[in-house]
């Protein structure tokens, strides 16, 4: 029998690992923001794409541990996570924010970009 070439391990790794990363960012630029809060802000541009991969590998680490304690495989896990981040993207894609807050918007985007790389890292091999 052939073993998986991503395990559980793998994935609650990466997962980990992309939300240490994440959180690093926001810490980097609160620390920022509390030194100079309009000099902060007009550089935030990458801190909504770190509040969306946060947000995302977050849900997406409780989902696959869920998975995994419902005893799914982990060729299936991955494929209902990709084919839940592919229906997400292509309902973002269909009815974008339309917000009047341009912040809005642009955290949407953040979104949507964030779950097309999850998309990536789920649909390999």
């Amino acid at each position: 029998m052939d073993t998986p070439a991503v395990t559980y391990e793998d994935i609650l790794g990466f997962t980990a690992f992309k939300t240490r990363e994440a959180q690093a960012t926001l810490d980097t630029w609160k620390t920022r923001f509390e030194k100079n809060p309009h000099e902060a802000l007009y550089w935030s541009s990458g801190v909504m794409a770190a509040a969306a991969s946060l947000n995302l590998w977050k849900h997406i680490r409780q989902g696959v541990e869920a998975q995994r304690e419902q005893g799914v495989g982990i060729v299936e896990c991955r494929k209902y996570i990709a084919q839940c981040l592919h229906d997400d993207v292509l309902r973002g894609a269909e009815s974008p924010s339309r917000s009047t807050l341009q912040s809005s918007d642009t955290l949407a985007q953040e979104d949507l970009s964030a779950k097309v790389d999850a998309y990536r890292y789920f649909n390999q091999g």
